[in-house]
This record gives structure tokens, C-alpha cells and sequence, in this order.
């Protein structure tokens, strides 16, 4: 540890290939990758070793093969109710979608959408304080893995994430005792501003990792003014799934009169259409197949106010 921390201050090595390295050194399997493709590098008694990247899916591949399922399921199933669908490739250089989604919507947009603040994490002393050697052990303590630059540092009580008032009753009516490790670091990622990918297993806590930094941010954009969109968007690929993260949410949006939508296929569409046109700072909704797209594409909402964006699995 001394070693790589010398190295730090002569500037020869950044923050994170040190915690990679250290991660390394300490025999936890964290990998690094250097500029070679499709290759990784591990460290054994100080020697780099180069190996070749493992052929064994892992748990994200393995996820990404199911999703690919289901979508042609759903095809196949769409396609047996009379359902057109266009052929745009296969799932990974592009999907099937319906034939009434026009090409230019697709295309990018030229619209010029207003600045906005995204950045509201303050790091509590006490994270402040911990070495770089401390957030690490954390981290293999929690059995945590991260990639990326100038990660923040893991949280260990609710505390830290220095939540106003009404969030912190509700999470200790809830009895909650500490942050699961999933929200020890995407949240304060998130709430820094920053794009987060989590994986976790079900029932780590994942929904409320992303519900909480959220909230956060709606408060802290302007009020909607009539025809905005929603500030923010949570695309779920079920039915269930959004009844279940809605009910979360409303939890949490309640203590701040913040207006949530449910949008899926099988509720009203009517209904839904009207809420959102009285305004809707929070909207949980499926996608292509399910609801959203129908929405926008009656001019029910628009997107050009959402600057918070969830895709859950």
C-alpha cells in the first residue's frame, strides 16, 4: 500500500488504477484494463501477468441473453395477435419495433434543452476522512466491485447521504438500519451527477437506490410550467414491475406533493393521458411495447423537460 501510494504522489499512477492495483494485490480478482482490447492484466507478487479476457458469461451476460429472450418472445407473440413489426437487425446492432414508431423519431434531436444542476452529493466528513486504503477495505468488506474515474467513496449509514428531514423519518419508520451495499455506492454517485450502472441481486435494494437520488433531483429543478414533461423518467419492462416501483415511489413523492404517473398497457389510457397533461414531475411507465411511446405520440407529454433517466433491468 505505502508503495502504491508513492507512486500517487509522484503523479505516476491516478486514484483508481492505485484502488484497481491495491484491489489486485490484496488477491480480491478486481480487474483493470489497459489499453489492449479484449485483454486484462493481474497482478501476482508484483509482476504484471497478462491473461485472456474469460470466456465464462457473467452475471450481466447472462441477464442481457435473458432480456434477448423475452423481446422475441414478445415478437412472437405479437406477430401471432396480427401485430406488425419492422426488422431493424438482431438485438444487439438493433431490435424489432413497431411499424407506427417513424423513422425521424428516432433520429437525434436538434431541440436546444435548457442547462440544469445534477450535482447535490456533499461528502459527510466522516466518508471525508476515510484513507484510501479505508474506502477499499470497505469496499471488499461490502463486496463491492467498481469501474470508473474518480469513483465516490461508500457510505456506511444513512446518514451520510445527508437526506432533508422527511426522507430520514420515513426511512427510520421503516425501520431500515443501514444502506444495502448497492446504495453504499450508487447513491452517492448518482446524487454526484454521475451515469450509474448497478447490478445486484433481487431484493438488494436496487429500487430504492435510484428512487432516493430522484426525488433528490426533481426537488432541485424549477416547477414544472404547463406542457412540461416529467423531470423525470423510470422505464420498467413490465406491467408488475411498475405497479411495484410506483407504489415505492408514491411513498416518498407524497412527502413532497410531487406528482407521479403510472403509465402501462392494460390501465387507462385515458386516464393516463389526462394526469399527465395536468402535470407530472415523476412518470413510471414500460416502454415500445407497453404504454409510453403511445403517450407521446398523442401528445399526452413530452420529454423535453426530463433530465433523470432509469432503465430498470
Amino acid at each position: 500500500y505505502n508503495e502504491l501510494m508513492q507512486r500517487q504522489k509522484e503523479g505516476k499512477a491516478s486514484d483508481t488504477a492505485v484502488e484497481n492495483e491495491y484491489g489486485d494485490r490484496l488477491g480480491k480478482g478486481l480487474k483493470f484494463s489497459y489499453t489492449q482490447p479484449k485483454k486484462f492484466f493481474e497482478l501476482k507478487n508484483g509482476v504484471e501477468k497478462e491473461k485472456e479476457e474469460e470466456d465464462d458469461d457473467d452475471e450481466l451476460d447472462a441477464f442481457m441473453a435473458q432480456i434477448n429472450k423475452q423481446a422475441q418472445t414478445e415478437i412472437h407473440e405479437s406477430r401471432q395477435k396480427g401485430e406488425h413489426v419492422i426488422n431493424t437487425g438482431d438485438f444487439t446492432g438493433g431490435q424489432e419495433g413497431r411499424d407506427d414508431i417513424e423513422q425521424e423519431d428516432m433520429q437525434e434531436s436538434m431541440i436546444k434543452y435548457k442547462p440544469f444542476e445534477k450535482k447535490f452529493y456533499s461528502e459527510h466528513p466522516d466518508i471525508a476522512d476515510l484513507t484510501l486504503q479505508q474506502a477499499f477495505e470497505l469496499r471488499i468488506t461490502l463486496d463491492i466491485r467498481v469501474y470508473g474515474q474518480n469513483i465516490p467513496k461508500p457510505v456506511v449509514s444513512f446518514g451520510h447521504f445527508q437526506f432533508d428531514k422527511p426522507i430520514m423519518n420515513l426511512i427510520v419508520k421503516n425501520e431500515f438500519e443501514k444502506p444495502t451495499p448497492i446504495q453504499t455506492q450508487a447513491v452517492p454517485a448518482a446524487l454526484s451527477g454521475r451515469d450509474v450502472l448497478g447490478l445486484a441481486k433481487t431484493g438488494s435494494g436496487k429500487t430504492l437506490a435510484y428512487i432516493w437520488p430522484t426525488i433528490v433531483h426533481i426537488m432541485n429543478q424549477e416547477e414544472l410550467a404547463p406542457g412540461d414533461g416529467p423531470i423525470a423518467l423510470i422505464v420498467v419492462p413490465t406491467r408488475e414491475l411498475a405497479i411495484q416501483v410506483y407504489n415505492e415511489a408514491k411513498r416518498y413523492t407524497s412527502l413532497y406533493n410531487i406528482a407521479l404517473v403510472c403509465a402501462y398497457g392494460g390501465g387507462s389510457k385515458y386516464e393516463q393521458k389526462k394526469a399527465l397533461e395536468n402535470g407530472a414531475e415523476l412518470v413510471i411507465g414500460t416502454p415500445v411495447w407497453g404504454r409510453i411511446i403511445d403517450l407521446v405520440k398523442i401528445e399526452a407529454t413530452n420529454f423535453l423537460r426530463t433530465t433523470f433517466l432509469v432503465l430498470d433491468e
